[in-house]
């Protein structure tokens, strides 16, 4: 925009030549000046706004301002020019003065090209205690996941847990056919089974021995879990076993999603 302004006397001099080739010369230019101007725009605008609130704070940012922009511009040009009996000085300084508010805000806007807006939004979440080969934004191991900034909770693994009748009649398809061939814990109630490798891990649980339900899935939280059940009733979730430490060395408490899932999270002596 301040190149438009910078170039308007310029452009508009070829446009009131009268002469066709200057004419389209003035006008291409224009154009040109433009696409210059629309480029950078969709980066600096996305820099602008943190990226849990990217889509919704450009979105506000920009379309009103189009709307503004491109709506009302017109008729004041043309205003401009009836007051000014034709001349296209008036449009000359009306360019100019909207150049000098772009410079303005340009300048006093903040810039977060340095900046790790991620930092903000996500978190890394290492699948440790699953050893999953996840994938994500290239890195083995890690995913990105978006949360709300104010959590409290950092989870650093994920075990699934399987319901079933009687953990030795499973251990066939588990650890025989699914290669799940090491039991890393057996409870007699609850069983782990990992691959040789370690890659790949599952629970199997006959029914919890303390807690009235059984949980789909363990969340380790390492020395956080406290607070993530602190987190959790502030939150107003539904506790369907209350924080306890419990006899075989975890300190756990189950808490109900919102879709229903009762989710176990935990804390080993390994995870402090």
């Amino acid at each position: 925009m301040s190149l438009t302004g910078a170039a308007a006397v310029v452009l508009y001099a070829l446009i009131n030549s009268g002469d066709t080739v200057l004419l389209v010369v003035g006008v291409l230019t224009g154009q040109i000046i433009q696409t210059v101007m629309y480029a950078p725009l969709t980066p600096l605008l996305s820099e602008l706004v943190g990226t849990g609130d990217r889509y919704t704070g450009v979105s506000l940012g920009y379309q009103p301002a189009n709307l503004i922009g491109a709506g009302l511009t017109p008729m004041i040009a043309a205003g401009l020019l009836v007051a000014s009996d034709g001349s296209s000085l008036s449009l000359r300084l009306l360019l100019a003065i909207t150049a000098c508010i772009t410079i303005v805000a340009a300048w006093v806007a903040s810039a977060t090209s340095r900046k790790n807006l991620a930092a903000d939004d996500t978190v890394l979440v290492s699948y440790r205690h699953c050893r999953a080969p996840y994938r994500s934004s290239g890195a083995a191991g890690v995913a990105r996941q978006p949360i709300r900034r104010s959590t409290s909770m950092h989870p650093t693994g994920l075990t699934p847990n399987i319901n079933v009748p009687d953990i030795d009649e499973a251990r066939g398809f588990y650890a025989d056919y699914l290669g799940l061939s090491v039991e890393e814990m057996n409870l007699g109630w609850v069983a782990r089974f990992t691959t040789p490798d370690g890659r790949a891990v599952v629970q199997l649980v006959s029914g919890d021995e303390t807690a009235p339900i059984d949980s789909a899935m363990s969340i380790h939280v390492g020395d956080e879990v406290e607070a993530a059940y602190e987190e959790a009733q502030r939150r107003g979730y539904e506790i369907v076993h209350p924080l306890t430490t419990e006899p075989w060395g975890v300190r756990r408490f189950f808490v109900r999603a919102p879709d229903g899932t009762v989710v176990n999270i935990v804390s080993h002596s390994d995870d402090q």
